[in-house]
């Protein structure tokens, strides 16, 4: 081994002083020497990194030096341990030809090649540490490097993950303390065979000292006994709750009991340090914080949802409507807007009247042209036809006096009272006419003088219009100078009578109506009396009955018009109304086109909806079917009518019942924000209702995405200011945990509030609750203080010590027992106040997660099993020494 060292390096003590497997080298003259004097600063950095780099190439070798040590150590076995076997057994020494012969070809086998190969390696990457890497030059030199041999790689990845505070509190007690007490002892035993065993036990000696003094720190054996099963606690859980991105500082005992699910007494034991005046004072700083950091988390999250609303008041009314809206988009609301479409288009009165005036007028004037169409040809007929009426067989017709006649008029000889076919002239007190014929002298057509003496007696008591229009219609019915016995001129004469009472009725002249229609009357008896003219009429009349409807009927006023036939008189809104009674549209619809009837039941439907629908446009489902019932006559002669508003009836009842039983027609009912915001997040939730809030939600969204959200943050802030109110002692430090539990205390309300959040326009609020809530939640681990009696003892406790003056007194009249008393209370309080010191320190540290952990796993076995690990992975570097 010793010619395998570089110049300037010797072996101590020779290779037979060493245990299998270690071997010390240290500097040697020539290298002491040859190396140049630098500050001692800088030979401690230069030797801490050798140390470093040498510390883990060492480490990454360990599996090839324990393999190197096992095999020395059964060589040394095998050579002086089999000899003392066979001397005890009473056997002859081992053949040493045989026993090398077996070690030969136990170096020539493929394990002991390998083996041979991976220890000359180490021997190589040593050798080139050795060469390359800077030697100690000072003592503080030597410390530095044998730390630096200690440092781990883990410590690196300590600092990458939990700063650098952690990672030097890891140096310390994995390599600084451990390297020291190695580097003493070594330096203590330096050029002895104890030299290696040294190093490797004040290694030992340093962990012990960090480690086992840990184990039994009381404060910490208090917190393992509170805690309960470590194995049950979900660490990294407890430490993702502590580290949070919320703002809100957890302490250790919340972050792990939550994490436990409140299975642990380290509450209880957070509560007894807040309890004490020394522990309060600590911790106090540490939870007054927390209002604000509450206030930040839950303002946040109110602001990743929308930001506040100016006029909060308006939120409500405009949710609502937008919810209607939603409902009438729904299925049962769409099916209600089929069905009144499917009722036809809304028509108003005048419209309606618009189309029915001109349709029942074309109705009947198609029926009217029918029956002239068939009368007229009978009439020209009966025109047409050959005299019957013998002149010299007319019966003698009386004469008839008038005194108001001053002159004379054709008439009957007044000697013989015979007819005469010329005019001959009488006296002015007789007017019987003589008569005109057309088809010679001997027969007549129509024998007028009835009429005329018609005529005649009713002028004597006719008014001075009335006679007027007696002595025109006179007139009318001579012709040539007598009296016109043909069918056409009475004809003619009898629409001149139609005209003048038309226009008596229009004028108000109802006695002229009356006398003329007599005249009228007379006219039609003459006519009748020529038998053709009979059978015209019967065959008139009976092309007159499909008019009946339009006889003294509404629908004959409906279409009735001016004496110039120009205009209707009836204005078309006035229409529907004139028609609306059951037996007048019994009798309208016996003569309606389909387009008229269509226009009518288009404005009852219209009518009737109307009455039912409100302001926006839902329709009532009570006054629908009210108006149904009270318009049943008149339904019943539009039965499409009645059907289709029973099917609109049908549907909104449907309607109904669904908005009565949803969320969503809840808000639409809510005429407030807080009702409005209690619907949508109902403190009380039926258990499986995330479905149908996540439903009401989207469809609120759709319609008013921007209330929709203010809403929700509206309803929200309002559950966190009810939940922040100050206490009696001014404060709301458990504003946080009411929160939680008034927005997701029960399963169904967090289930819920996550429909709810995750159907918003924005997924941020979504995103960041889950966390939230979650440390939140954990913040209820914290228990309330209670009384102040822990306070109240120690301040009692304070005020009734003596003074030291006093303390002596006591001391002389009690021979000094008061002294041991004094002392051991004074000992107790001062380990009480250290250990509230330390619990307070450790439940309110940044990583106190962390340092928990770390406590529960220093038990005294934990303890032995840390300082054997650490002293293992360390022993090979500790035996290298230094060059």
């Amino acid at each position: 081994m010793a010619d395998d060292l570089p110049p300037g390096f010797e072996v101590i003590g020779g290779p037979d002083a060493l245990p299998p497997g270690f071997s010390v080298i240290k500097p040697g003259n020539a290298a002491t020497a040859a190396a140049p004097k630098e500050s001692t600063a800088s030979d401690v950095g230069k030797s801490f990194g050798s140390g470093i780099v040498r510390g883990l190439a060492e480490t990454a070798m360990l599996p090839v030096t324990i393999g190197r040590v096992g095999e020395k150590a059964g060589n040394w076995v095998w050579d002086k341990g089999e000899d003392a076997i066979r001397v005890a057994l009473g056997l002859p020494p081992a053949d040493p030809v045989l026993k090398q012969k077996i070690a030969d070809a136990r170096a020539a086998s493929p394990a002991g090649k390998f083996d041979a190969a991976l220890f000359g390696g180490q021997d190589s990457v040593r050798g080139a540490m050795d060469d390359t890497l800077h030697a100690p030059q000072s003592k503080a030199g030597q410390y530095a490097e044998t730390i630096g041999e200690f440092v781990q790689p883990g410590m690196l990845r300590t600092a990458a993950e939990k700063g650098i505070g952690a990672a030097a509190r890891h140096f310390v007690a994995e390599a600084a303390v451990p390297g020291a007490a190695s580097e003493t002892a070594g330096e203590l035993t330096e050029g002895t065979r104890l030299e290696p065993y040294a190093r490797v036990l004040g290694a030992v000696l340093g962990n012990a000292a960090v480690v086992l003094p840990k184990t039994m720190n009381t404060p910490e054996a208090v917190v393992r006994r509170a805690l309960g099963p470590a194995e049950n606690i979900d660490w990294d859980r407890a430490a993702r709750l502590q580290n949070n991105s919320t703002g809100i500082t957890l302490s250790g005992p919340e972050a792990v009991a939550h994490a436990q699910n409140g299975t642990t007494g380290l509450p209880d034991l957070l509560r007894v340090v807040e309890g004490s005046p020394a522990g309060r004072q600590k911790v106090a700083p540490f939870f007054s914080a927390r209002q604000g950091q509450v206030d930040n988390a839950v303002g946040s999250l109110l602001d990743a949802i929308f930001s506040q609303s100016a006029k909060p008041s308006e939120l409500g009314p405009t949710i609502s409507k937008a919810a209607e809206l939603a409902l009438k988009k729904g299925p049962e609301g769409q099916a209600v807007a089929d069905a009144v479409y499917a009722a036809g288009p809304r028509m108003t009165d005048m419209e309606a009247g618009s189309v029915i005036q001109p349709e029942l007028h074309k109705v009947f004037q198609g029926r009217d042209n029918m029956r002239d169409a068939l009368a007229d040809q009978a009439y020209d007929a009966a025109r047409r036809s050959a005299p019957t009426i013998p002149v010299d067989d007319l019966p003698v017709t009386p004469t008839v006096r008038n005194p108001s006649y001053t002159r004379l008029d054709p008439g009957e000889n007044i000697l013989t009272g015979a007819p005469q076919m010329q005019p001959t002239g009488v006296p002015a007190d007789i007017q019987t006419p003589s008569l005109v014929s057309r088809t010679g002298p001997d027969l007549i057509q129509v024998d007028p003088r009835k009429v005329l003496q018609t005529i005649d007696r009713l002028n004597v008591d006719a008014r001075a219009g009335t006679q007027d229009a007696l002595q025109s219609v006179r007139s009318m019915l001579f012709r040539d100078g007598g009296a016109d016995t043909s069918v056409s001129g009475l004809e003619k004469t009898r629409g001149a009578v139609g005209d003048l009472i038309t226009a008596a009725k229009q004028g108000g002249q109802m006695q002229q109506v009356e006398y003329l229609r007599e005249v009228q009357r007379s006219l039609d008896d003459a006519l009748s009396s020529v038998p053709e003219y009979a059978k015209a009429n019967d065959l008139y009349n009976a092309a007159s009955a499909p008019l009946a409807p339009f006889q003294n009927t509404a629908a004959g006023k409906v279409i009735a018009r001016d004496e110039f036939n120009s205009r209707f008189l009836m204005n078309p809104e006035n229409v529907p109304s004139s028609l609306s009674a059951p037996s007048e549209l019994r009798n309208f619809g016996s003569v309606a086109s389909p387009q008229a009837r269509e226009a009518m039941g288009a404005n009852i439907t219209t009518r009737l909806l109307d009455a039912a629908t409100d302001a926006s446009g839902n329709v009532s489902l009570d006054k629908l079917r009210t108006a149904i019932r009270d318009n049943e006559d008149v339904l019943n002669q539009m039965p499409d009518v009645r059907d289709r508003l029973l099917q609109i009836a049908d549907k909104a009842e449907a309607f109904d019942a669904a908005r009565a039983g949803s969320q969503l027609g809840r808000v639409a009912a809510a005429d407030t924000t807080e009702a409005a915001g209690a619907a949508i997040l109902p403190q009380r939730p039926l258990v499986g209702s995330e479905a149908e809030a996540a439903d009401t939600v989207r469809r609120l969204v759709a319609e008013n995405p921007e209330a929709t959200a203010q809403i929700v943050r509206q309803e929200l802030a309002q559950r966190y200011a009810q939940a922040a109110k100050d206490t009696q002692a001014g404060s709301h430090e458990a504003a946080g945990i009411k929160f939680r539990n008034s927005i997701a205390g029960s399963a169904p309300q967090d289930a819920v509030l996550r429909a709810v959040l995750g159907n918003l326009p924005s997924q941020e609020a979504m995103k960041a609750a889950p966390e939230l809530l979650d440390v939140l939640h954990a913040t209820g681990q914290r228990k309330a203080i209670g009384s102040a009696t822990d306070f109240n003892a120690a301040i009692r406790g304070d005020l009734s010590v003596n003074s030291p003056a006093q303390r002596f007194g006591d001391m002389l009249r009690s021979l000094g027992s008061t002294f041991v008393t004094n002392a051991a209370d004074t000992a107790r309080r001062a380990a009480y106040g250290k250990s509230l010191d330390s619990l307070a320190d450790l439940f309110t540290a940044p990583n106190s997660v962390e340092l928990i952990k770390e406590a529960v796993e220093r038990t005294a076995k934990s303890g032995l099993e840390e300082v054997a690990r650490r002293s293992a992975r360390q022993a090979p570097v500790a035996t290298q020494g230094h060059r």
